[in-house]
């Protein structure tokens, strides 16, 4: 999330408007509702995750069938 001064981007009526709301402050403005990513889905996490998670899968099927945990 990057920080922009809304003096630099809103045109002035909009930003006296928001001025009687808040101040001074940091405002955090969401994506709508269409651009909203999933979790881990700008990062990679999600991706990440799901395939070590299939790896530790395989690995640990392998590791039982080998002790002969599994038929």
């Amino acid at each position: 999330m990057k920080y922009k001064n809304a003096q630099d981007i809103l045109p002035d009526h909009l930003l006296r408007e928001l001025q009687q709301y808040v101040s001074g402050e940091t405002m955090y403005v969401p994506n709508r509702g269409k651009e909203k990513k999933s979790w881990g889905e700008a990062s990679g996490a999600r991706d990440f995750y799901q395939k070590r998670n299939a790896e530790n899968h395989i690995l640990s099927y392998e590791i039982r069938t080998r002790k002969g945990e599994m038929p």
